[in-house]
């Protein structure tokens, strides 16, 4: 249903825009595949949560109503989030994410995805100016008529001028490009190309079953930032278990760690400590509501 048709790519440029102003992330990178997207984003001020649900939210309701339908736009899959704990890991996201396109046998260079995708060049120029969706938001509406999709680079590049990362990034894309290309000229396969893409229906599905269940990483890195990170992940399920048997107890005045982000947005619980990166590490889930009990 993300099939890249220029409303659709359009409309994903404009609502990423959007969302990372509304929320105050800076975006690295972006891919958007014809099922799934990908996003590397530095949450400065601890808000993914907010911002994941309200760009899947508009995401969905305005691709449901540029592909005449309704009803549910996402599968029931819980989101994957990965913390980028290094340089290296980030690089070598961002090159992922630039070369997904000609990873899944689509195009022959990433260049020529017709859907939105990160390019090595994005980082160094005057950000793209994006339109508002006219098929779905109202001319009078609260959303802006554009927007600047702008990219950053990322905090771990900080000593390096935008051309610098810029090229770094262009010249491992094109070795990981010129890798993929010669694993599949030999295994004989060819490429739908970009008409191909777009010549698909868009309630077509992928011929190869996706793989479920598999241990998703929570971190990207190595050394000893990944056993720190992976320390204070468990450090904060034990911290935010604690708080919640005693905010179940009744203890309203507890206070959970530092990360916390439903209990704290939705009840009003550990007021204090700001929210962070944990949040969307721990996968945690708030309590569920209690049934109402007949009288």
């Amino acid at each position: 249903m993300l099939r890249p048709d220029a409303e659709v790519r359009a409309a994903m440029e404009y609502l990423a825009a959007v969302a990372v102003a509304r929320y105050g992330m800076e975006l690295i990178g972006m891919v958007v595949m014809s099922n799934h997207y990908h996003l590397i984003l530095h949450d400065v001020h601890g808000r993914y949560p907010a911002f994941l649900q309200w760009f899947d939210s508009l995401v969905a309701r305005v691709v449901n109503c540029r592909r005449g339908r309704w009803g549910r736009f996402w599968d029931g899959d819980s989101v994957h989030v990965e913390h980028l704990l290094t340089a290296e890991a980030v690089e070598r996201k961002l090159v992922y994410l630039a070369c997904n396109p000609m990873r899944a046998g689509l195009v022959e260079r990433g260049a020529d995805w017709p859907g939105v995708r990160s390019s090595p060049q994005v980082w160094v120029g005057s950000p793209k100016v994006v339109s508002r969706p006219t098929f779905f938001f109202r001319r009078d509406g609260v959303m802006p008529e554009t927007a600047e999709l702008v990219y950053s680079v990322p905090p771990t590049h900080r000593g390096m001028t935008a051309a610098e990362f810029s090229a770094r990034i262009a010249r491992r894309v094109s070795e990981e490009e010129e890798r993929l290309r010669a694993e599949h000229a030999k295994a004989g396969g060819s490429y739908l190309g970009a008409r191909g893409v777009l010549r698909q229906r868009w309630t077509a599905v992928p011929r190869t079953p996706e793989v479920h269940r598999q241990r998703k990483p929570l971190v990207a890195g190595d050394g000893p930032s990944r056993s720190a990170a992976l320390e204070a992940i468990r450090l904060f399920r034990w911290g935010y278990a604690d708080a919640l048997d005693g905010w179940r107890a009744g203890d309203r005045d507890i206070v959970f760690p530092a990360g916390t982000w439903r209990m704290r947005v939705l009840h009003g619980a550990g007021r204090h400590p700001p929210p962070g990166p944990l949040a969307v590490l721990s996968g945690f889930r708030a309590p569920p509501t209690p049934e109402p009990q007949a009288a």
